[in-house]
């Protein structure tokens, strides 16, 4: 089988997109072969469809269902590639993706003078709800923050409190435990520190659709789940830097009427290679 793709690098949170149209009903399995060491490597897959909204460019459809604010992102950065867009000039791109309703706007500015490399903006899916919640894992209790949107869940995890913990194994048994109570359609657990006014993350992302489980080196998605948390602590609107493995992404979250608003993650996003897989 051959397939059309490109592999975008938002973060380093490394995302194949797959530009040949393929039935749905395959694209879990397409996706774990692609995303495996032998094939192309990467962390997550969406697929390129035709959109169904007016007004809509392009429908990105993840591997899963689930909603990803990196490969949005990414696909708005290629379009804006595909469309010849100069280095300074920016353009808005509206996006159809799994796991949000309606139209996402993106906003894409090329960097001039590095090849296929742009900083990206897209308002998020409106949070649902933020709430403390405290989850069982293996005899211990864990203390939690959950941010709920549409297409994923992610549950915070302030780690700072017990540096001895072995966390990257407690949260790999714990995230699919955790999924069968919620029965999200992705769920991320954020593994989080801060020190005075920054802020890290460390992303453990199950996608249910998909039955993967990646260690990100970015998350849009969790970057604008702490905006959300940050804003409904503070109880204000609130930016900030959040940190990750693979760099940094920015995210702007509002608080008004008592509750989260618009939350706006940015980012660069540039195009690492474009190609044929083979399975």
């Amino acid at each position: 089988m051959e397939i059309a793709f490109v592999k975008m690098n938002p973060t380093e949170n490394m995302t194949i997109l797959v530009e040949s149209p393929l039935p749905r009903e395959q694209y879990g399995q397409i996706a774990a072969r692609l995303m495996a060491y032998g094939s192309l490597f990467a962390e997550q897959v969406g697929y390129i469809e035709k959109p169904t909204l007016k007004g809509a460019r392009s429908r990105l459809h993840m591997m899963g269902g689930e909603f990803c604010g990196n490969a949005t992102m990414s696909t708005a950065a290629l379009i804006a590639f595909d469309d010849g867009v100069k280095g300074g000039d920016t353009v808005t791109v509206p996006l159809e993706v799994s796991g949000a309703e309606g139209l996402l706007t993106c906003e894409v500015c090329p960097v001039a003078g590095e090849e296929k490399t742009a900083a990206v903006s897209v308002g998020m899916p409106p949070v649902l709800g933020v709430e403390k919640r405290t989850f069982q894992y293996d005899g211990a209790s864990f203390e939690t923050h959950m941010v709920r949107t549409e297409g994923i869940t992610h549950l915070l995890i302030d780690t700072a409190r017990d540096k001895q913990k072995p966390w990257h194994s407690i949260a790999e048994g714990a995230i699919i435990q955790w999924n069968e109570e919620l029965k999200a359609d992705a769920l991320g657990l954020m593994l989080y520190e801060t020190t005075g006014e920054s802020y890290r993350i460390d992303p453990l992302v199950y996608v249910e659709g998909s039955k993967s489980l990646t260690w990100e080196r970015g998350c849009g998605s969790g970057t604008a789940a702490m905006g959300a948390w940050l804003a409904w602590k503070n109880k204000s609107t609130t930016g900030a830097d959040i940190d990750q493995p693979g760099g940094r992404i920015k995210v702007e979250a509002e608080y008004r009427d008592n509750a989260v608003g618009k939350i706006t993650i940015r980012g660069i996003v540039k195009l690492a290679a474009r190609g044929i897989a083979y399975l």
